[in-house]
């Protein structure tokens, strides 16, 4: 009987603090392999500063998934500074890091510092969101309803930007008739250079015609169908 109360007791609190998708009430997403092995690899401390407001909707969401990545690797702190009621402190963090601000006005910001290497995540781009109509006798209505959850994606990839030495750089071989990066079109490669760009990572052409070398920077060489 202890056991299936501990049980029931577990999946309860699963299911109200650290659902992370708009799609279903039911569902839970653990973290994905990617986020995992990279959390894994992280040897540096990197501290995450939530300048939210905890009202917010979005607020448990956010802080839930971030509790998940400091589980899955201790070295990643999270502090929360509510600028509604902790005014002084809020100052503090947009003083530090002022110059990673678009406005000292921005609100519901997610920062990610390591070393010095900092990438600022706005809470206004973490979620997707449709209208939908609310009913009311005098007029007609609408209210956003978020429908996918995008926090995984974007902390994970402000993981990668600020733990990585240098940035990332993807060469793609060209001169031997491969698809092209900045093709939009079926058989063109400018989906995958956007999925590459939104992990931090630079792209760019390389013909290695002649005595051309790869070059010293490359993490990564895309021969696309040649």
């Amino acid at each position: 009987a202890l056991v299936l109360a501990v049980v029931v007791m577990v999946n309860y609190l699963g299911a109200r603090w650290y659902h992370r998708s708009y799609l279903s009430s039911q569902t839970r997403q653990p973290l994905s392999p990617l986020t995992v092995g990279l959390l894994r690899s992280l040897t540096n401390h990197i501290k995450v500063t939530l300048l939210y407001d905890k009202e917010d909707p979005l607020f448990t969401t956010v802080s839930a998934l971030l509790g998940d990545y400091h589980n899955a690797n201790p070295r990643l702190s999270v502090t929360a500074v509510d600028y509604r009621w902790d005014a002084a402190e809020a100052e503090n963090v947009k003083n530090k890091y002022a110059s990673y601000f678009i406005s000292v006005t921005n609100k519901d910001l997610i920062i990610f510092d390591c070393d010095g290497r900092v990438k600022v995540v706005n809470g206004n781009a973490l979620a997707e969101y449709t209208l939908e109509s609310v009913p009311n006798e005098t007029e007609r209505e609408w209210r956003r309803k978020p429908v996918a959850f995008l926090g995984e994606k974007m902390f994970t990839a402000a993981l990668l930007a600020v733990s990585s030495p240098r940035p990332l750089k993807a060469y793609f071989l060209i001169g031997h008739g491969e698809h092209a990066l900045e093709d939009g079109a079926e058989t063109g490669y400018l989906s995958f250079a956007s999925v590459l760009h939104q992990n931090y990572l630079r792209t760019e052409n390389l013909s290695l015609l002649g005595t051309n070398n790869v070059p010293a920077d490359c993490d990564l060489l895309a021969i696309a169908g040649p």
